[in-house]
């Protein structure tokens, strides 16, 4: 999807996104060429109150244990095929993604490959 994320300080240029869209629909159906789709997330159990609904007077109760846990995962995903690769790690920096980057590459040994990634 292109177009500008929401809070983001930055315009993109719907006319380079068409292009861009364009190339990647001619490389998705290039028989010769796999194409991957990476990309990371963190997920958080943070368990810290938010805003809530709650009726005028009554108090609402949140059960905590008092701790946060982060979870982190980056991956790619190959969508001719539906191959998926991905680490669980504590973080993902550089290091990290060169670690990543070694396990793609051990999966896509002897293939013609094309990378998509975000801008992180």
């Amino acid at each position: 999807m292109c177009g500008k994320p929401p809070n983001q300080p930055y315009q993109q240029n719907e006319a380079a996104c068409q292009v861009f869209r364009k190339a990647i629909l001619r490389k998705l159906s290039d028989p010769e060429l796999t194409v991957w789709f990476g990309d990371e997330t963190g997920i958080s159990a943070d368990h810290r109150p938010r805003k809530r609904w709650v009726h005028k007077g009554k108090r609402i109760t949140i059960l905590t244990n008092g701790s946060h846990r982060q979870e982190n995962r980056i991956g790619a995903v190959q969508p001719q095929s539906g191959r998926l690769i991905a680490l669980q790690v504590p973080e993902v920096d550089s290091d990290v993604f060169l670690v990543f980057l070694d396990e793609l590459a051990n999966e896509i040994k002897g293939e013609n490959t094309l990378l998509v990634l975000d801008i992180a």
